[in-house]
């Protein structure tokens, strides 16, 4: 018998349910409810970080690649060509790192890099550069033996000891020891 009343009790639960579904004004109620939302979310201002959260997890590394393609795109319509010269130089990176002064830079380098590649010269800089070229003279050459080239801009890569140049043409690779690793193309 009590099997039969709970059966008799899920029957009521599930009407009343399915009336209150076919219910007007519950019907009105939740169609209002969605028009406010859709209006609170046109007058929210853009955002991209909300954007990014809604897409889906699959989707974001093929973005994120096309992203980047499109960059690399970019730079190598304005900068084909690079060098890159690696003088084999050991860098004691700890000692680099303990050596930094922690600085607050005149101009963004998110500002920096919207700027044409041949405006970088003197003003996107790299904090090793001025430790490593004052212990290894010769990584300070490779670098002004680029420009001496052609190079629109030139750094030192990460803390070193690679240094590359970008150049608007092909150049050729100027004349470097044999022991140093050269590489010469576009992006």
């Amino acid at each position: 018998m009590g099997n039969r009343n709970d059966e008799v009790e899920r029957f009521k639960r599930l009407r009343d349910q399915q009336l209150r579904a076919r219910d007007p004004q519950k019907k009105q109620q939740q169609l209002q409810h969605n028009i406010s939302k859709r209006y609170k979310q046109s007058r929210e201002p853009f955002s991209f970080t909300k954007i990014w959260q809604e897409v889906e997890h699959k989707w974001r590394g093929i973005l994120i690649g096309g992203f980047l393609g499109f960059i690399l795109l970019i730079i190598r319509i304005f900068c084909p060509h690079i060098i890159l010269v690696i003088p084999g130089i050991h860098i004691d990176t700890s000692r680099a790192y303990s050596r930094i002064m922690p600085s607050i830079p005149e101009e963004r380098l998110s500002d920096l890099i919207q700027l044409p590649v041949d405006k970088w010269k003197n003003r996107v800089r790299n904090d090793f550069e001025e430790i490593v070229y004052h212990d290894h003279r010769e990584i300070a050459d490779i670098q002004d033996k680029l420009y001496s080239s052609g190079a629109v801009f030139s750094s030192l890569s990460g803390s070193g000891s690679a240094v590359y140049g970008i150049f608007t043409r092909d150049t050729g690779v100027p004349d470097f020891p044999p022991d140093y690793f050269t590489w010469s193309g576009q992006l």
